[in-house]
């Protein structure tokens, strides 16, 4: 059963590409973001960060591979309410909706730039440690 917050975010995430396609959404888009960030709604972020993503993502069969800014190790990143996340995590709200405290957004394709929701999934920093270790991406000390 979806959450009127997922609900809302898939609403928007519609509109937000219906009104891309008919190109009606530029004042849109500058009305909200000449708003104070503190000002604006929950629901006007979530369509700015939507736009943003969106915009900046190659969906192909695959792995959606993000076209935009990068982290040293490769993540998309994008901001979102002042701070920047990864284009993975935009990617969980946009989709799937929020994501609880201290579980991150881990990938099973291993490709850093993707951010296709069907192939990402929540887990700890433990179940991320594991998985690392069983795809062979972390090497454990031999001398312990």
């Amino acid at each position: 059963m979806k959450s009127s917050l997922q609900d809302s975010i898939d609403k928007a995430v519609v509109d937000t590409i219906e009104c891309i396609k008919e190109r009606r959404l530029k004042d849109s888009y500058i009305a909200i973001n000449k708003r104070p960030k503190a000002m604006r709604s929950e629901k006007s972020q979530l369509i700015s960060l939507s736009i943003r993503y969106h915009k900046n993502v190659i969906k192909q069969d695959n792995c959606w591979e993000w076209n935009a800014a990068k982290n040293e190790s490769g993540y998309g990143v994008i901001s979102y309410k002042s701070r920047t996340i990864g284009a993975h995590r935009a990617s969980w709200l946009l989709h799937k909706g929020e994501i609880p405290n201290r579980l991150l957004v881990l990938h099973h394709c291993d490709n850093p730039p993707c951010s296709n929701p069907d192939h990402l999934f929540l887990g700890t920093h433990k179940d991320n440690s594991q998985d690392a270790m069983k795809k062979g991406r972390l090497k454990r000390n031999k001398n312990k």
